[in-house]
């Protein structure tokens, strides 16, 4: 079952694969300015909101039906060529497009030739406007 995706890497479930998201956090920054004052406190301005992000893990894993190589070469190609995409949860869109700002990968386990068997990547997404 097909649970959400980002861009075209898809997040599911089923009797062949387990490839879903965790840890999923989201976060919004205000902007304020300073305005320094000769012997008294400095006045806030409101000047903005940055860019909305998103985080999350995800497992690549052989044990579960995945080649992680490849994941880890699509997401990669995603955020070489800067593209904006969709990030998708169930069946709704979460806001608009997002960007892949950076992705870490963490390998646990190894084929005997020094293969990854696994990535645990954390992917970083930033609102695109």
């Amino acid at each position: 079952m097909k649970t959400g995706m980002l861009g075209d890497v898809t997040f599911e479930v089923n009797d062949q694969t387990y490839r879903t998201i965790r840890n999923l956090t989201r976060s919004t920054k205000a902007n304020y300015s300073t305005h320094n004052l000769i012997g008294k406190t400095g006045i806030l301005e409101f000047t903005g909101v940055d860019p909305e992000t998103i985080s999350f893990e995800i497992l690549f894993s052989a044990w579960f039906g995945e080649n992680p190589e490849t994941w880890r070469k699509k997401l990669d190609k995603m955020l070489r060529n800067g593209k904006a995409v969709y990030f998708v949860l169930g069946t709704a869109p979460i806001g608009d497009k997002w960007v892949l700002e950076d992705v870490q990968y963490a390998t646990e386990f190894y084929y005997k030739d020094g293969t990854p068997a696994d990535y645990r990547a954390t992917i970083n997404l930033k609102e695109y406007n």
